[in-house]
């Protein structure tokens, strides 16, 4: 006669990626619904448009995993999966959404400029430890917590994933081993800015320049974001010789979908190339327009990039 497995206390791993990954299929459809209704106004919002995905992350899983929900978002529901404190009990409204910021948290920041363009070591050396110390230290928790199968924003909210309907168990402690890798993975990350500013002080000379013509392009009417970096693109012809070109980049956001207009990026290649101290080093201008939005949950995007000659913008 076979016998019918009992299912675990604690979630497994399979039935929590599970329930995430049905999260965000609902919560991209919401994104995408949202962009076909307000896309005009998160392509003006840039990159702050990305603040809307996070409100609406954390309050989805604020509220799903909350008591209100029954600790269940709708991935959890399908996966009959859902969390609650060491008690059994769901959290409250604040011990949830505690939850949902330091999961989001490292993930929303990773890649966006918070602290402006040019940051203080201090912070610099914070958002470092923030992003890639969070993010390793959820994901190395996920897979290698396997006595409490908790991540760090199941510590943070001191909350369990469980199996519905399964028959309670006492939970051991988490192995202290654990907490001391994920301070190290904290500390070595806000450290590996020290191992980076050696190269960009180098650099500095180069990077003073760039600001300027940025400066000079934000001065424009209809410029509101312009990204500017210097690039050497290496060439090697058939004969095996090699052909060294500078170049110069910039990226403009267009808040309409104007990124055909060439004109409009040969002007903005002229008054880069003629404010750009170090000109005499460049050999080809490149113009990207581009023309979208990115909400987190949703993005949309369209470019167009324009080659100039330096010879055309004399």
């Amino acid at each position: 006669m076979a016998t019918i497995k009992q299912k675990t206390y604690l979630a497994d791993i399979y039935s929590r990626l599970g329930a995430l990954l049905v999260d965000a299929i609902i919560l991209g459809c919401v994104g995408l619904l949202l962009g076909l209704i307000f896309e005009s106004v998160f392509v003006k919002l840039g990159n702050w448009g990305q603040l809307v995905g996070v409100i609406i992350l954390l309050l989805y899983f604020g509220i799903g995993n909350s008591q209100r929900a029954g600790g269940q978002t709708l991935g959890k529901k399908l996966l009959k999966i859902k969390v609650v404190d060491k008690s059994g009990i769901p959290l409250s409204m604040g011990k949830a959404s505690l939850r949902a910021i330091v999961l989001i948290t490292p993930f929303a920041l990773n890649g966006q400029s918070v602290f402006g363009d040019n940051p203080s070591d201090i912070l610099l050396y914070l958002l470092t430890a923030i992003v890639f110390g969070g993010i390793l230290a959820i994901v190395y928790l996920f897979f290698f917590n396997r006595s409490t199968r908790q991540s760090l924003h199941d510590l943070a909210a001191n909350s369990i994933v469980i199996n519905i309907n399964a028959d309670k168990q006492s939970i051991v402690p988490i192995w202290k081993g654990h907490l001391v890798i994920v301070a190290l993975l904290f500390l070595t990350s806000a450290a590996v800015p020290a191992f980076t500013n050696e190269g960009m002080a180098m650099d500095n000379g180069l990077f003073k320049e760039l600001i300027a013509v940025q400066t000079t392009l934000l001065s424009e009417p209809n410029i509101s974001s312009a990204g500017v970096h210097q690039n050497m693109h290496t060439f090697t012809d058939n004969d095996g010789s090699q052909t060294v070109t500078e170049s110069l980049s910039i990226e403009i956001p267009m808040d309409k979908n104007n990124i055909s207009d060439e004109d409009f990026a040969k002007n903005v290649a002229k008054k880069a190339y003629s404010s750009y101290a170090l000109a005499n080093e460049v050999d080809v201008v490149y113009v990207s327009l581009s023309y979208g939005y990115n909400i987190g949950i949703a993005s949309k995007s369209q470019y167009y990039r324009y080659e100039f000659e330096s010879s055309e913008l004399k």
